[in-house]
C-alpha cells in the first residue's frame, strides 16, 4: 500500500499518489480569500487593535496593517484543509462507532472527535460559537415569520379595501355629485 494510515483512518498519500492527486487536491482547498481574511482579523485582534496592527512588542506600530504573503496564505489554506479533513474523518469514525446505522455527523460527534484528536480545549469555543449560531438562526426565523405575518395582514387590508371599492357602484357620467355648500356670510 503506497499510503500510510494515520489517526482517524486518514490515508496520507505516498510520493506516487501525490502526483496523481495534485490537481484534485487544489480543488479541495478552502477559499484563500476567506482564510486570508480570518488570519488578518485574528492578527489584528492579537495586536490589540481593530485594524490589522503589526504587533505589540517594543517599537511595534499599530498604524501599519499586517500583511500576509501569498505563500503564507497557501500554507494557512493547506493547514486548514488538512485540519478539516482530519476532523471530518475522526467525526465520521465517532459517528460510526456510536450507531452503525446513523450516517449523519452531528455536533456531538465533532466534540468527541476533538477529544480523540487531543484537542479538547477547542470544545468550549466551538460550543459557544454553535450556541451563537443557533440563537442568530432563531432570531432570523422569528423576524422572517413576523415579516410574513405583517405582509399577510397588509395584503388582507388591501384586499378588503379593494372589495369595498368594488362593492360601491361606479359613478355615472354626467350625474350630479352632491356638494356641501357653505353659507356666505
Amino acid at each position: 500500500m503506497a499510503g500510510e494510515s494515520t489517526p482517524g483512518n486518514l490515508l496520507v498519500p505516498g510520493p506516487a499518489e501525490e502526483k496523481d492527486n495534485a490537481s484534485d487536491h487544489l480543488n479541495d482547498d478552502l477559499p484563500r480569500a476567506q482564510i486570508k481574511r480570518i488570519v488578518q482579523r485574528k492578527l489584528a485582534a492579537l495586536a490589540g487593535g481593530t485594524g490589522a496592527g503589526t504587533g505589540t512588542g517594543a517599537g511595534a506600530s499599530t498604524s501599519r496593517p499586517m500583511t500576509v504573503s501569498t505563500d503564507a496564505v497557501v500554507a494557512f489554506t493547506e493547514s486548514a484543509t488538512m485540519f478539516v479533513t482530519m476532523l471530518a474523518a475522526a467525526a465520521s469514525d465517532v459517528c460510526s462507532e456510536t450507531d452503525k446505522k446513523r450516517q449523519t455527523i452531528n455536533a456531538n460527534d465533532v466534540f468527541k472527535a476533538l477529544e480523540e484528536l487531543e484537542m479538547p480545549d477547542l470544545n468550549e469555543p466551538l460550543k459557544a460559537s454553535l450556541e451563537a449560531f443557533k440563537k442568530e438562526a432563531e432570531e432570523k426565523a422569528k423576524t422572517k415569520k413576523r415579516k410574513a405575518a405583517e405582509n399577510t395582514a397588509a395584503a388582507a387590508a388591501a384586499a378588503a379595501a379593494a372589495a369595498t371599492a368594488a362593492a360601491s357602484p361606479p359613478p355615472v357620467e354626467g350625474a350630479a355629485v352632491p356638494m356641501a355648500v357653505e353659507p356666505v356670510g
